[in-house]
């Protein structure tokens, strides 16, 4: 079904709602403006698989919540990646372990899986905006904030000098849109002069409803410390907040990412407010995990309700649905 007609069957009001959801759970300026149609819908897709299959207690999937909604029209099925027939695409299972300091009420873990594909950047954007199509989705460059190499060159040549000039070649490793799109982390690698291996990398955060946000450059490969936030990933973010960014390689490929989140101003002694730990699994276009976008959306917002409900504050609209559907995904440590 397309966006248009999931919206016609399940009302506006009910889409609107689904809407005001995503849009209070993660937030660019506290505005709702960047939840398309397309992220809506598959929200409620997602909604719609949780009721009709059966998911085990272990099981990375979400909880049916959104009591509001209709159940699916008869013949109704998920657009999730089919089949794929063998390419030349690079693509990872990410594995993301997010863990909330023992110091942040409440203290949690759990870990997050999102398919990912490498693929070369063009050196100009191209005029249909698609990248690469790819077994997991398309990579379109309207879903980065640096769609080119032409346009990453200009932002290294401005941030570092003429010197960057010489980038001979970029790839972008991120999750891809199928209808919607999971946007949470992109990783550029980006070559120099004809180098076999990378020589800086540059982290885009993002939305999980789509957006890339802001980028977080390490001009030599090396850590990335103490850049602001800049956007509110989450309801329990402060814009005052500061990241710090490790990628470990080995060789031309991505083995884990590390990303730790600060208060400011750091003490001594004090840990991350929250410390994420990505592996990169390398996959092939038959390997790869195939997952809807909604279902991870979907499946994110409920386990922000449930860090809400054991804060004891309102954190997103509709908190109250989704909270016991979040308590009950799996968890390394459940919030209480």
């Amino acid at each position: 079904m397309t966006p248009s007609e999931i919206r016609t069957y399940v009302g506006n009001q009910a889409f609107g709602r689904v809407r005001s959801l995503l849009g209070t759970t993660w937030r660019t300026n506290n505005a709702a403006e960047h939840v398309d149609d397309a992220s809506v819908a598959a929200a409620i897709e997602a909604e719609w698989c949780a009721r009709t299959r059966a998911c085990a207690p272990d099981s990375s999937q979400p909880r049916p919540a959104l009591s509001f909604l209709p159940q699916p029209p008869p013949g109704w099925a998920e657009d999730v990646p089919g089949p794929a027939q063998p390419d030349a695409f690079q693509y990872y299972d990410t594995l993301a372990e997010h863990l909330r300091s023992q110091r942040e009420a409440p203290h949690s873990g759990f870990m997050g899986l999102l398919p990912q594909v490498r693929v070369p950047l063009p050196e100009q954007p191209p005029a249909d905006s698609v990248i690469a199509r790819t077994a997991i989705g398309t990579v379109y460059s309207q879903d980065h904030l640096l769609g080119s190499m032409a346009a990453l060159r200009a932002e290294m040549i401005q941030r570092y000098g003429a010197v960057y000039a010489d980038i001979t070649r970029v790839d972008v490793i991120s999750p891809a849109r199928l209808g919607s799109r999971f946007g949470a982390i992109g990783l550029y690698l980006g070559y120099r002069k004809g180098a076999a291996l990378p020589s800086f990398y540059v982290l885009e955060a993002g939305l999980a409803t789509g957006p890339a946000v802001r980028l977080f450059f390490s001009p030599d490969m090396g850590k990335i410390v103490s850049a602001a936030t800049g956007y509110l990933p989450t309801p329990f973010v402060e814009i005052s907040n500061t990241y710090d960014g490790l990628l470990v390689m080995n060789a031309d490929e991505p083995q884990m990412l590390i990303v730790e989140s600060f208060r400011e101003p750091r003490k001594p002694g004090i840990p991350p407010r929250v410390h994420v730990t990505v592996t990169y699994q390398q996959r092939t276009a038959a390997t790869v995990t195939k997952l809807a976008p909604g279902d991870i959306t979907l499946m994110a917002a409920e386990r922000i309700a449930a860090v809400g409900d054991a804060l004891g504050e309102s954190a997103i609209e509709l908190q109250g649905l989704l909270a016991g559907a979040g308590h009950n995904l799996p968890w390394i440590k459940k919030p209480v």
